[in-house]
């Protein structure tokens, strides 16, 4: 079983080392695109720590989590994902250096178009299905499930052995046996991409069911995978476009990692009930950054339009009065959103809140003992729910000339 956990770990890390040198290599060459070397090497090693992501976490889920198939399937995912990139990459700079006939080149090729909807479907609609006890949500899942793995497995297999390039750049296939007409292989591929589209309509609808079928616990743990995806959902997309240059694309890229620390954190629950406060705090700093922005830009536009006819055009007046209207309303802003997020996003912590203040405001007139402990017994229940509460009094100190 330790083997079985250690070796695909291995494999993947192994794998990321060639993916780095790979890249190294290719950022030599202005042909291959993509930059100078250094945005190369990045781009390569987030992809690939991508995998070693999934890989880690797999490892560790599969070692304390045996049962959960989570874990298998993390580590499953992990070196496909950086075989597939590893592959391309090869492939292209092996075109470049030792020309379009050479055999790793064409291996390499081979195995990445053969492997990328596999590795597509393990690493998010199948774990997304699964998530978070590694079964399906019903035994009415499974012939859907079914189909769509069995399909990509045919495709893939049908791609495996299809004569021609295997992707558009790419040398021929080595294994090719198989003649088809240019129509039918983008056939296949158009069914490829379309049954990755409806796992993850699978995925999405599994959580849904699990959200309104799960209890407090369930819906914490889906809230990681959801605050996990709706991020790479956002800056994934910000990669393509341009050149990886900049700072934002190489987040985009380095974004799809946050999924398996998500589930690993869901799956053992370390830290579970944290979701709240980091969904309450992220809005709450992006509401408040956006506004400050606004209130910059309007206070900027409309100084500028009152002072020009009486400066010479305004603009640093306009400036330091908008940044000083801005850094005045930061605070009371702050507190604002903050309260309101909490109220929102974060209801227990806004409701424990309420409760010790309340208490607090009761403290100051109670003289009673008895009732003061039977009310702090009540608030700390109700606002940290532990399994036991006891209250132990200090006696009061004897007169010692008694």
């Amino acid at each position: 079983m330790r083997y079985a956990i250690v070796a695909p770990w291995l494999v993947t890390v192994g794998l990321f080392v060639a993916l780095v040198v790979t890249a190294a290599v290719a950022g030599q060459h202005p042909e291959f695109g993509g930059g100078g070397p250094t945005e190369v090497v990045a781009f390569a090693g987030l992809v690939g720590l991508w995998g070693v992501a999934n890989a880690t976490v797999g490892a560790i889920i599969a070692s304390r989590r045996p049962e959960n198939r989570i874990g298998r399937i993390l580590l499953t995912g992990g070196p496909l994902i950086v075989s597939v990139f590893l592959g391309f990459m090869l492939s292209a700079v092996r075109g470049l250096t030792a020309g379009p006939t050479d055999l790793l080149g064409s291996l390499a090729g081979w195995w990445a178009a053969v492997t990328i909807f596999p590795a597509i479907l393990i690493a998010w609609p199948l774990v997304a299905i699964l998530f978070p006890d590694g079964r399906l949500p019903g035994p009415n899942w499974r012939w859907p499930v079914a189909i769509v793995v069995v399909g990509e497995i045919v495709i893939s297999g049908i791609n495996a052995v299809t004569v021609g390039p295997v992707a558009v750049g790419l040398p021929d296939n080595p294994f090719g046996v198989l003649s088809l007409s240019a129509g039918v292989v983008a056939f296949l591929g158009m069914v490829g991409a379309v049954l990755i589209v409806i796992s993850l309509g699978l995925a999405l609808t599994a959580i849904a069911v699990r959200w309104r079928r799960g209890d407090r616990l369930m819906r914490a743990q889906l809230k990681w995978l959801l605050g996990a995806l709706a991020v790479g959902g956002i800056l994934f997309p910000l990669t393509f476009g341009g050149e990886m240059a900049t700072f934002v694309d190489l987040v985009g890229v380095a974004s799809p990692t946050l999924v398996p620390i998500a589930i690993g954190i869901a799956v053992l629950r370390y830290h579970l009930y944290d979701i709240d406060r980091i969904i309450s705090r992220t809005l709450t700093y992006g509401l408040l950054t956006v506004v400050l922005f606004g209130v910059y830009a309007a206070g900027f536009a409309l100084l500028q339009t009152v002072l020009a006819p009486l400066t010479s055009g305004g603009g640093p007046i306009a400036v330091a009065a908008s940044t000083l209207a801005a850094f005045a309303l930061f605070q009371p802003l702050r507190r604002g959103i903050h309260r309101a997020m909490d109220r929102r996003f974060n209801r227990t912590r806004y409701d424990a809140q309420l409760t010790v203040n309340g208490f607090a405001a009761q403290l100051r007139d109670e003289v009673d003992l008895e009732r003061l402990s039977g009310q702090l017994r009540a608030v700390i229940g109700s606002s940290l729910a532990p399994t036991s509460v006891g209250v132990w009094l200090r006696p009061p100190e004897r007169n010692a000339s008694r």
